[in-house]
Order: C-alpha cells, then structure tokens, then sequence
C-alpha cells in the first residue's frame, strides 16, 4: 500500500495513533464518499470488507485470492483493491471480501493497512460495547460523542 500523496517514509514520531473502532471513509469508482466506522484488529493480516458493501460500492475487479484463517475458520477470499481515508490519510489498499452482515462492523482494518504508520491505543475512544443498531445510528449521524454516551 502506498499513500496517493508520495509521503516519505515515516519516524516513529509521524505515527498516527488509533483507537478500536476509527471512522474511515471508503470511495467508489467515481470517488464518491462513504463513510462509516472500521474495527481495527492487529490479529487480521489483511482488511476486509463486506460483499454486499463492495457491491454498493461497485468495487473491483478482484485482483487476486488469498487464504484467509479466522475464527470462523479457513476460506479462499477474493481481493479488491480500495482508495479509503484513515485519520485524515488517504491511501489504496488491499480488502478481502466477506460476508460480514452478521457482523456490527462492516469493514475491519487488519495489519497490511496498520503497518504503514499507525499505533493502536485501546483507551483512545469509548465505543466498545455499541450494539449494530447503536453503530448504524452512529454512522448516520457522525455524531461519535451523543453516541457513546447513550451506552
């Protein structure tokens, strides 16, 4: 993954700090927005998002498929490739596709897209413990702190 602004490599002191769950924003074929919030998990070693959202999207062509081992466990993904803004930075990266409807967080942020810059502080955003619908509201509303007061 390289960042589209041709950034220099970064010091320890040019990290950018993350909590749980960030919002991000995704962009489509045409550079529309969409934003939502991403859980971000240094146990995936790749990111992933939700089939039906990368169709939304109209994301693609699959670039490849990788193995992928979760705890739901081992299956053949496809790869797509996807512009998305994190903290502020805009860069490309590399998602498999998952049915993730199940799941609160339609995107998860692994450590592909975390190594180039980023450190995890858990204590950073109090949104652990949302529901799905507490999430979509949240979405919807961008409105993080009216949020995670009401849990």
């Amino acid at each position: 993954m390289e960042s589209k602004n041709n950034t220099k490599s970064l010091s320890s002191n040019d990290k950018t700090i993350l909590g749980l769950i960030e919002e991000i924003i995704l962009y489509d074929v045409n550079g529309v927005e969409k934003r939502l919030l991403a859980k971000i998990d240094t146990g995936a070693n790749i990111s992933s998002i939700d089939m039906s959202l990368a169709t939304e999207l109209s994301l693609g062509p699959i670039i490849r498929t990788k193995t992928v081992v979760s705890s739901h466990g081992r299956s053949l993904r496809p790869v797509v490739g996807i512009s998305i803004d994190l903290a502020g930075r805009k860069m490309d990266g590399n998602f498999s596709l998952y049915n993730r409807s199940h799941m609160t967080f339609k995107v998860l942020i692994g450590r592909d897209v975390l190594k180039h810059g980023f450190l995890i502080d858990p204590s950073k955003n109090e949104f652990k413990g949302l529901s799905k619908d507490q999430v979509n509201a949240l979405e919807s509303t961008n409105d993080n702190t009216k949020i995670a007061e009401k849990k």
